[in-house]
């Protein structure tokens, strides 16, 4: 019994600090959205779409504090693999020149 009610007051703990992320997260939302509005408007209703969409991928009109974070993870991961596929490039080029220059083929 005493490891249900512990079990219990687990969740009920757990259920308490989502709800207050999710409310923290709300508003946070809401002063992001005022100060936008305060703003010039920098970007185009349909680039607004495409960070809604990235940002809420199970398509249900909401996003919630995961979605978020992992939006926010995806974006860092693209960028990174985007600067590594630029170096390797640039490597590629590299490489090929000094293939060039050398008078060396590759079968």
């Amino acid at each position: 019994l005493r490891k249900a009610e512990g079990e219990i007051h687990l969740q009920n703990t757990e259920d308490r600090r989502k709800k207050i992320w999710d409310e923290r997260f709300r508003e946070a939302e809401k002063a992001a959205l005022v100060e936008q509005s305060k703003q010039e408007a920098s970007f185009s209703k349909e680039e607004l779409i495409a960070v809604i969409k990235f940002m809420d991928p199970n398509g249900d009109d909401s996003i919630n504090l995961e979605e978020f974070i992992q939006a926010f993870r995806r974006a860092r991961r693209a960028r990174a693999s985007s600067r590594v596929q630029a170096s390797g490039l640039e490597l590629m080029l590299e490489l090929e020149q000094f293939l060039l220059d050398e008078n060396i083929s590759v079968i």
